[in-house]
């Protein structure tokens, strides 16, 4: 339809034009246009800036995802947590996840900041 217009025109359709044309909105006009351009494939190997060859598409994709290595902890954080008494796996959250002091975490569990520190001490909890 736009060759045609152009051709009878001999000019290049405004956006009215070829919607009157083809009994549609602009909005629907707008949208075929943009849409007629998003076939165009661009290769990996070529420059993402027309002033510089310097950069490919290629140099930016398979980078490594640090969130793979997080997501990681998180899940053997997670089953040691599980295998904690429920009392020091919420004193563990409380502090260091929570960020509360010991002396916040030793007022909420009733007891005194020198034995919540003597009880979370590695010395406390020998491994086995």
């Amino acid at each position: 339809m736009d060759d045609q217009l152009t051709q009878r025109l001999g000019r290049s359709p405004t956006i009215g034009e070829l919607a009157e044309a083809t009994s549609t909105t602009i909005e629907a006009v707008l949208e075929a246009l943009e849409a007629r351009g998003a076939h165009h494939g661009v290769s990996i190997d070529g420059s993402m800036n027309s002033e510089s060859d310097d950069l490919s598409l290629a140099e930016f994709l398979g980078t490594e995802d640090g969130d793979y290595d997080r997501t990681e902890l998180r899940l053997e954080i997670s089953t040691l947590l599980e295998s904690l008494s429920p009392t020091d796996r919420r004193v563990i959250v409380a502090r260091f996840f929570d960020g509360r002091s010991q002396q916040q975490i030793a007022d909420e569990l009733g007891i005194s900041q020198s034995y919540l520190f003597s009880s979370t001490s590695p010395s406390a909890h020998p491994p086995t």
